[in-house]
């Protein structure tokens, strides 16, 4: 699935910055397209570019994949507080403003700094108030997002 929506997302100009498959038959299929190079240049994903990945991707999904014809479609851009998720999301977020939720040894807690580094095992998060760092496996991540200072 991941192939086939990305390289319709590519060929539109986009990139493919993540996916949420339906659980259900009648489940709801979200795709989060983003510019090429992220907003690092300032550029951002309008509501005409979303339609016009959603009329081809569309398309492609009924002609190439055996998608029950009673999903829903959805491309959005990933948004301010964007979800991160895959490796490539973090290290792309390096300086912003990120709440982790993490699983360890003393149980689940919430996490609020910014992020510092990140590299193929581990983030290093700045956290608000003490300015102590704090490194973060991947593996003990359970969901983060950016969070937006507005």
């Amino acid at each position: 699935m991941w192939e086939l929506v990305s390289s319709v997302v590519n060929d539109e100009g986009y990139r493919l910055f993540d996916l949420d498959l339906p659980m259900e038959r009648k489940g709801r299929l979200c795709v989060y397209i983003d510019t090429p190079n992220g907003n690092k240049n300032g550029s951002k994903i309008s509501v005409e570019d979303c339609a016009k990945v959603s009329r081809r991707l569309s398309l492609a999904l009924d002609v190439n994949l055996d998608m029950p014809s009673d999903y829903i479609l959805e491309v959005s851009s990933p948004g301010v507080n964007r979800r991160l998720r895959r490796k490539e999301h973090f290290a792309e977020a390096v300086g912003e403003h990120i709440k982790v939720v993490v699983e360890g040894e003393d149980g689940v807690k919430t996490i609020f700094g910014e992020l510092e580094s990140c590299s193929d095992d581990f983030i290093v998060v700045g956290l608000d108030g003490s300015g102590e760092k704090l490194s973060v496996d991947f593996n003990a991540i359970k969901k983060a997002n950016v969070d937006f200072q507005f």
